[in-house]
């Protein structure tokens, strides 16, 4: 997962501006019948320090593998102390 600073609804991946939100792409199949796919999201940190997580979208549940929610939280604590 490759979580980046977020502007607007894309998010910024090296030089290209990606679109946040669902992507219409089920990388690890279906898991049930309201599985959406897979969804890009970005983890930025407004002026007032708060931490803010963009979904480009209302989102109901997500998934995570370990290793995602590893990457999830780490960069949750890279913004906090940044």
């Amino acid at each position: 997962m490759n979580l980046k600073q977020w502007k607007g609804k894309q998010y910024i991946k090296g030089d290209v501006m990606e679109k946040l939100g669902p992507t219409g792409k089920f990388p690890r199949g279906k898991m049930n019948e309201s599985d959406e796919g897979e969804l890009k999201i970005s983890i930025g940190k407004n002026k007032e320090g708060k931490i803010i997580l963009k979904f480009g979208t209302p989102v109901t549940w997500i998934d995570l593998d370990p290793e995602d929610a590893i990457a999830i939280g780490q960069s949750l604590i890279e913004k906090a102390l940044a």
